[in-house]
């Protein structure tokens, strides 16, 4: 009888924190992310020397502890008004199917120049 109690009770604190981490992750927001980097300016202007590499190292600290998945975050390097408007409207699209797919997870969306 004491080990059968002992099977239980163990079952049940190891299924508990698993439970707790499914639910929390269920609660966390899908994160979306354009990150634009652009060395050049208009005719005139010099260009800037680190803008490629600050995107970069804000999409990389944005995926390893922002949350922020590969499949979400778009790196955009010397992209013109309209390429960047396409990304964007396919991410409003994905915000669209994840808001109905998942009505009570908010997303949230965040725009690096």
């Amino acid at each position: 009888m004491n080990t059968l109690l002992y099977i239980i009770i163990a079952g049940g604190l190891l299924v508990s924190p698993l439970s707790l981490h499914a639910l929390s992750a269920y609660h966390k927001p899908l994160r979306f992310a354009i990150i634009v980097g652009n060395n050049k300016g208009e005719a005139g202007e010099r260009p800037l020397r680190y803008a490629h590499n600050d995107a970069r190292k804000v999409q990389q600290t944005l995926q390893s502890l922002g949350g922020f998945t590969a499949n979400r975050s778009y790196l955009l390097l010397e992209h013109n008004a309209e390429q960047l408007k396409k990304i964007w409207l396919s991410i409003q699209k994905q915000m669209q199917v994840a808001r109905k797919r998942w009505p009570q997870r908010r997303t949230l969306f965040l725009f690096y120049y």
